[in-house]
């Protein structure tokens, strides 16, 4: 009766003119690698930096980046022999150390410059498109927010998002339970997290990925009333109530307690607070029959497409910056309020860039994807990191500790546990 499997992930759907001109020489130059690659005509490291500098996105880069970039492109182009290239490389390269030598007022001066420069090069390029034609402004926004990136209180920047917006606005859509769903336009991030961030698990490899599709998603996690609805139409009995349990943090451990479930959380729950005690498959359960009941394909969201919601085209640890303790107003957690014991109703909080409530802290959420080691290299839509019977489970609740809620935290639960701080959100494909 209810469908649970892979092809429950929303599929993609046809790209922009623009983003489908760039998405073909992409995919050319790294099937050219490839090849190079199999033929024995490239080593190993020198196919691994092409492919790493080709599938990135341009913020990503830095200036001496770029220029590697260019010469690898140079190369497939015809431009430049393959032969030459690896010395070339290592003249950037070199470049790049002779930076190291510069003194301490120089260099923070220098990459000040160069971020300005390029800045202003993507700015100029940024307005050149024609705002009216739907394709050239996705491409002008690509350029724009990374601005914002860098710089959110650009000004210019910020008019001509808030231009792009008002010519071209998001897709909104409200299902029959009263679910609220915004659209998630396609894009490009870097998925796992930098050395660098406080907090960082050995789980967490930086990756490009590519969402090729926009999807709609659940503005809130799906509420204690909206299940209500479903399980009153179907019937339906989660799996904590046909096991008679269901886990929760007892004296700082996760313990299974008789009597838990969706009803009974160990909390008095109100209609407006996310459900929780729902297991992968009780998620799934409640998307298929949404399906029919719309004529829709609603789904849990994949690992990489809630991070990229949820990051909202930030790069910072958390969209609202890098500090947990710069969260307050934007998450709830006990960390933060001292006196919370339980989730609170969604939307109590205030929303990411995209307009998402809730996507840190609050309750865990659930997502389509098996939990397993990230790949090392570029990837398209991907749905599943592992095998086996764990799925991924993100944005941390308000029980935890500040390092889990984060980005790039990774979380992970058998599917078929269910516990008093997971929900989940859903996700659907515009018709």
């Amino acid at each position: 009766m209810f469908a649970t499997h892979d092809s429950d992930a929303i599929q993609p759907v046809n790209l922009t003119v623009a983003a489908q001109d760039r998405r073909r020489s992409q995919d050319r130059n790294l099937a050219e690698l490839d090849r190079r690659r199999d033929e024995g005509t490239i080593d190993v490291a020198i196919w691994y930096r092409g492919r790493s500098l080709i599938s990135a996105e341009e913020f990503a880069l830095n200036e001496f980046d770029l220029d590697c970039r260019d010469l690898f492109e140079s190369a497939l182009g015809g431009e430049t022999a393959w032969d030459d290239l690896p010395e070339q490389l290592a003249a950037v390269t070199s470049l790049k150390s002779r930076r190291g030598q510069l003194s301490a007022v120089e260099a923070p001066a220098r990459i000040a410059q160069v971020r300005l420069q390029q800045r202003e090069n993507f700015l100029r390029r940024a307005q050149r498109y024609d705002l009216a034609e739907f394709s050239e402004a996705q491409e002008a926004l690509r350029l724009v927010e990374w601005i914002l990136r860098i710089n959110p209180e650009h000004a210019e920047s910020q008019e001509l998002r808030e231009k792009i917006e008002t010519l071209h606005p998001r897709k909104q859509l409200t299902s029959s339970l009263g679910i609220e769903l915004i659209e998630i336009r396609p894009g490009q991030f870097n998925m796992g997290s930098p050395l660098s961030e406080q907090g960082r698990e050995l789980d967490e490899l930086t990756h490009a990925v590519r969402i090729s599709a926009p999807i709609l998603m659940g503005l809130h996690e799906v509420t204690h009333g909206q299940f209500a609805e479903f399980v009153a139409a179907t019937k339906y009995q989660t799996q904590a109530e046909r096991n008679g349990s269901a886990y929760a943090v007892k004296e700082g451990k996760l313990q299974s307690v008789d009597g838990l479930t969706w009803k009974n959380p160990g909390f008095v729950a109100s209609d407006g607070q996310p459900v929780v005690c729902v297991t992968r498959d009780d998620a799934l359960k409640f998307c298929s029959w949404l399906s029919k009941q719309e004529g829709r394909q609603y789904s849990l969201p994949t690992e990489a497409q809630w991070v990229y919601a949820c990051r909202g085209g930030t790069i910072q640890s958390r969209f609202w910056g890098d500090t947990f303790e710069a969260g307050d107003g934007f998450c709830v957690s006990r960390h933060l309020t001292s006196d919370i014991a339980a989730p609170q109703p969604v939307g109590s909080s205030q929303p990411n860039p995209v307009g998402l409530f809730d996507m840190l802290g609050n309750v865990q959420e659930l997502c389509l994807s098996r939990y397993g080691e990230y790949p090392s290299l570029f990837v398209e839509n991907p749905v599943h990191s592992g095998a086996g019977s764990r799925g991924c489970v993100r944005g941390g609740s308000w029980l935890s500790v500040p390092a889990e809620v984060r980005a790039a935290s990774r979380g992970f639960a058998p599917f078929d546990q269910a516990r008093t701080d997971v929900g989940f959100r859903v996700v659907c494909r515009p018709n």
